[in-house]
């Protein structure tokens, strides 16, 4: 899980912020889709019309996290931080030029997301430390090692680790079919 999220963020590394962010949304957005789809009756049709066209109940991402957290696929906390990243995206694609890590508001939100992170956070920030390849010298104060990492380290380690998990999840989900009458 933690190698293919270490893969994905090499691989985003040349976006910019804004970038980053849109990037990083729709991966989630689409491994959040194929987890539903995988905890759901096939559909009949080529196009699903749960999730495709102008009408469809899950046809976004607000839709998408809240069906997740009520089929039991995330978490409360994970519910709230997808949220959050879904604002993120949300004032990314509204406002293409202002939009980076060190924006007032992006910055707000990043400190909701950790301090959601309250249970994991030493684990979080051991792993982040490891993948930045720092010794054990980085402070142990979430401020203080935000401030080191920066918020982008932060933001695609959360969410792409959090994409990594539940694509394995989705990969080891046994698809539901209808019953033989």
């Amino acid at each position: 899980m933690l190698k293919e999220a270490d893969e994905l963020i090499k691989s985003i590394s040349h976006e910019s912020d804004r970038g980053c962010i849109l990037v990083v949304a729709a991966l989630v957005e689409n491994v959040l889709k194929d987890y539903i789809k995988a905890r759901l009756v096939f559909g009949q049709k080529k196009d699903d019309e749960l999730f495709d066209g102008g009408n469809a109940p899950l046809g976004n991402l607000s839709a998408k996290i809240d069906m997740a957290f009520r089929l039991g696929l995330i978490q409360a906390d994970e519910k709230s931080q997808l949220h959050l990243m879904r604002k993120i995206r949300n004032d990314c694609a509204h406002d293409a030029e202002n939009q980076t890590f060190s924006t007032e508001s992006i910055q707000s939100r990043m400190q909701e997301i950790v301090a959601l992170s309250k249970d994991g956070w030493d684990a979080f920030a051991q792993i982040l430390a490891w993948r930045q390849g720092a010794s054990s010298a980085l402070p142990q104060d979430k401020s203080e090692f935000i401030s080191v990492v920066g918020w982008r380290v932060v933001f695609e380690f959360k969410f792409l680790t959090l994409y990594a998990y539940l694509r394995e999840q989705v990969d080891s989900t046994e698809r539901l079919h209808h019953r033989q009458a």
